[in-house]
């Protein structure tokens, strides 16, 4: 039998996966909160709701601030540079 160490490759850093899923998990958690919101059903309450959604969507705002400036302090910015070269 072959003994073969296989060994884990990431394509992403730690950070770009954990904000990925912090990122969907608060778009999951906004939209609950937002269908909450605008009526179509009550498990919180409107107040709480509310109150909720506008914590979960600054916490959005302050994780796309640290993305971006996770982009240019390590240069991934010019990834988003469309070229001609394939």
């Amino acid at each position: 039998m072959d003994s073969k160490k296989l060994i884990k490759i990431y394509l992403y850093t730690r950070f770009e996966r954990s904000w990925h899923w912090i990122q969907a998990l608060l778009i999951i958690l906004l939209t609950i909160t937002g269908f909450e919101v605008h009526g179509s059903y009550t498990l919180l309450g409107f107040n709480r709701a509310v109150e909720l959604h506008n914590f979960l969507g600054l916490t959005w705002l302050v994780l796309f601030a640290f993305f971006v400036f996770w982009l240019f302090t390590t240069g991934e910015w010019k990834q988003y540079i469309p070229t001609t070269r394939k």
